[in-house]
Formats: structure tokens, sequence, C-alpha cells
């Protein structure tokens, strides 16, 4: 039997799946730098009230917001084969450090 047909699909697939990946990444990167120096008024204005919130012993915070959904399935088909990729649960956490003057200095994202 020759899987090389097979093999060509699997690599496109894989190809496809991963450059998605990448983008997210970098969209949610460029997002969360884009708050670095500001005040954590304007945040609390754009995002609302944190999920959690720890003081930090130098007089700066920690916010952190928590969400959570599900990715849309999908399918994709190269005749004669279909790939289904099923909707997966996530969530995630987004962390702002803020220093005693309230301007947000770092971020740190997690995502499942």
């Amino acid at each position: 039997m020759d899987y090389s047909g097979l093999l060509i699909v699997v690599a496109i697939i894989i190809i496809i799946l991963v450059s998605k990946g990448f983008k997210k990444d970098s969209n949610t990167e460029n997002v969360l730098n884009s708050w670095i120096n500001h005040n954590k008024n304007e945040l609390l204005e754009k995002w609302g009230p944190p999920t959690t919130y720890l003081p930090m012993d130098n007089g700066g915070q920690i916010w952190s917001y928590h969400s959570q959904g599900q990715t849309s399935g999908s399918a994709y088909t190269f005749y004669p084969y279909t790939l289904i990729k099923p909707p997966k649960q996530w969530t995630s956490k987004t962390h702002f450090y803020i220093n005693n003057e309230g301007i947000i200095y770092s971020w740190r994202y997690e995502r499942n």
C-alpha cells in the first residue's frame, strides 16, 4: 500500500495548524505589550475589575484576569481523507504587574 499521499496530507495539515497557532500568540503578545507604561486606571476602564488582585511588598500590585471558553471544531478534507478537529475547552489567565505609581511594567499570559 502506498502511503505517500497520506504523508503529504498530514504534512499540509500540520503546517496549517502550526501557522494558525503562531498568529494567535503574536496577536496576544502585541495586545499585552501595548499596555506597558499605561496607568492601571486605563486598564480598569477597558477590561473592568480584575478577577484577582494581589498586593506586593514593594507597594505594587498584580492584577489577574481569568477567562474560559471553547474553540470551534473544524474539518479539513483532502479527498479521500478527512481530519476532524473537535472543539476544545480552554482557560486563560492574564497577569499585569503594576508598580507603586500605578504604571503597568510587565505581564504574563497562561493558556491551556
